[in-house]
């Protein structure tokens, strides 16, 4: 039987997020819920530790240290989910578009995971795992309004196979959904229903993030079932 593990998740107070959350918590998980969201998580399980904070900032992310100082704890597994689409046709998006989108999909996660490595609260052989997007792999279909979007996405492809490079003793890999139905999706395609709902794609992520991600390091995994029309 899998031993039960330490999980920390960012982006959590909804979509896939919070999916993932209340799956591993349910599976008896003691989930670190990371999120700007405040009181989401109040009373919502007794397996959940919410962190009310920003990661994009060096507050933030030192606010999710020194509560697992308090608590003692390390995480077993990293899911960095936390993610902002900005849908814009190409000609319209902004640098302010362009940079909130690296920050909060890129350059988060490489920070975050720094901060947690460098204080010693990631144990070995641990599972990190971003959740990005089929948009930013090579010769996936592309649509329009979202080349910010998947740009920042590319860039965390590549920021996992260079961390599985350098973070030797982890399993470093990315998760590239296609249409998964939640929140984010409804914004960037209304009227378009995916065949994939959060709470199917949340099972298959805990299962990864738990035990699959063994026999993976620097992949970039592709999860898609269709397409929007």
């Amino acid at each position: 039987m899998e031993s039960k593990k330490t999980i920390t998740v960012t982006g959590s107070s909804r979509g896939i997020g919070k999916a993932v959350v209340l799956k591993c918590a349910h599976e008896n998980h003691k989930v670190v819920a990371v999120t700007r969201n405040t009181g989401c998580f109040k009373n919502l399980h007794p397996n959940i530790i919410p962190v009310y904070c920003d990661v994009t900032t060096p507050e933030g992310r030192e606010e999710v240290v020194s509560r697992m100082r308090d608590l003692n704890i390390q995480t077993d597994v990293l899911l960095h989910n936390a993610g902002l689409l900005i849908k814009k046709d190409f000609q319209k998006l902004t640098e302010a578009d362009l940079l909130n989108m690296y920050r909060v999909n890129t350059v988060a996660p490489m920070l975050f995971t720094q901060s947690l490595t460098d204080s010693n609260l990631i144990k070995d052989k641990s599972s990190i795992t971003c959740i990005s997007s089929i948009g930013g792999v090579e010769d996936s279909l592309k649509f329009p309004g979202l080349s910010g979007y998947g740009a920042s996405k590319a860039a965390v492809n590549a920021a996992v196979q260079h961390m599985a490079v350098e973070l030797k003793g982890h399993y470093v890999n990315a998760i590239a959904p296609g249409a998964v139905a939640t929140e984010m999706q409804k914004e960037a395609f209304p009227g378009y229903s995916p065949s994939l709902s959060a709470d199917d794609f949340a099972e298959f992520v805990a299962y990864f993030i738990t035990t699959g991600y063994r026999f993976f390091n620097g992949q970039i995994i592709k999860v898609k079932l269709s397409d929007p029309d």
